[in-house]
């Protein structure tokens, strides 16, 4: 670019200073953007009779995106303080102390026989009626209950420790 581009560039910029300034309301970012329509406008090789209302405009479009960049941000950073910040999301030293409680339970259930063991598994996560268990494990609804009762003791009696 020649001379005459750069003093008719030198010869706008306080005014597009100004301009950037009153649509971000920051001067240092106003700086940015003038000096960003600079390097757009030389590279883009603009008629230099023209240059005043191209350079305006190429700052008023810098601004604009500059403004949506800002907005995307603001959203990023508050969508993940949000997800961070949310009241259901355990913290780091409640997850260290829920992973001991279950070593816990899984060693006292592992002196369980097999059958209290299986009798809790279909009770507890499969969700079924201790006639239901007793029908599976041919016994009694009675005794399918004694089964997690003992299944259950134990690993209470190992949280209580």
């Amino acid at each position: 670019m020649s001379d005459l581009a750069t003093d008719k560039y030198l010869s706008e910029r306080d005014n597009l200073v100004a301009i950037a300034r009153s649509i971000v309301k920051d001067h240092a970012v106003a700086e940015d953007l003038v000096q960003e329509s600079w390097f757009r406008w030389i590279g883009a090789s603009y008629p230099l009779d023209r240059s005043g209302p191209i350079l305006k405009k190429i700052v008023a479009n810098l601004c604009i995106d500059w403004h949506r960049r800002q907005a995307r941000e603001r959203k990023r950073d508050t969508e993940f303080l949000s997800a961070s910040v949310n009241d259901d999301a355990p913290a780091t030293e409640q997850l260290v102390m829920a992973r001991q409680e279950l070593r816990l339970v899984i060693q006292a259930l592992s002196k369980q026989p097999k059958k209290n063991i299986l009798a809790l598994r279909l009770y507890c996560i499969d969700g079924l009626t201790y006639r239901e268990i007793g029908a599976k494990l041919g016994v009694s609804h009675v005794s399918a209950f004694k089964m997690v009762a003992k299944a259950l003791a134990s690993a209470a009696a190992a949280l209580e420790t």
